[in-house]
């Protein structure tokens, strides 16, 4: 067999496994018919985050408002602060109810980083921690995102989803609208603020997808089903 010939073997094989429709055979946690209950955060303390100081509430304003406290976000903040600015000026806001950002969220067995925990965990030499392993587990990394929160004294709105942005030619602002959901009777409470500088850092792995099957709807809403985006221990 000449290698042209190996070549359309394995592409006519590919072929077979393509869906025409691509990525419309999914549906993704922000599809309210399946999401809202495969979505819903099992390790949040929302009492905890009740308890904290909530920096932001309607008509605030801040300087720097952050989406996301993964990585990118904590790295972001921090790279703020080492540049001169100030911890209040800064806001960083999540859907979880706290920090890691997919490592927040992703906690099913056996759960592992692929790069060398020396590489790829933030701010080591700034918080003084070492890695215990050479590919760090999930929950490490998580731990290592809230010890970064901590050593900088970092302000977080958790449990609270950006729904609506817009620059505001007049004011030079960003005008933020926000819900902040912590189960209480009357949320998801819903606010606007300003900010002078909005920074977008949420990531691409946060919004897990499940098959579009016929009878998925039905499966969820009478049986036990998880995604392993949100695993249930119990």
């Amino acid at each position: 067999m000449s290698a042209e010939e190996l070549f359309q073997k394995y592409q006519l094989e590919r072929q077979k496994r393509l869906r025409p429709e691509g990525a419309g055979q999914y549906a993704d946690f922000r599809d309210p018919t399946v999401g809202d209950k495969l979505g819903k955060d099992p390790w949040v303390n929302k009492e905890e985050v009740q308890a904290r100081y909530s920096p932001l509430n309607d008509k605030s304003s801040t300087k720097f408002l952050i989406i996301g406290a993964g990585h990118a976000g904590l790295l972001h903040a921090v790279r703020l602060i080492e540049a001169g600015f100030k911890t209040e000026d800064i806001v960083i806001v999540d859907t979880a109810g706290c920090f890691g950002g997919t490592w927040y969220w992703n906690r099913y067995p056996g759960l592992m980083c692929d790069v060398e925990g020396y590489i790829y965990l933030p701010l080591l030499e700034e918080t003084g921690y070492v890695p215990k392993h050479k590919y760090s587990y999930g929950a490490e990394i998580r731990r290592q995102s809230e010890r970064v929160a901590q050593h900088y004294g970092l302000r977080t709105q958790f449990c609270t989803r950006v729904t609506h942005h817009q620059w505001n030619e007049t004011t030079r602002r960003w005008t933020i609208s926000l819900a902040q959901d912590l189960g209480r009777p009357n949320d998801p409470v819903h606010f606007t603020v300003e900010a002078q500088f909005f920074i977008t850092a949420a990531g691409i792995l946060n919004i897990p997808h499940y098959p579009k099957l016929p009878g998925f709807e039905d499966l969820v809403a009478n049986k036990k089903v998880f995604h392993s985006a949100r695993w249930d221990w119990q």
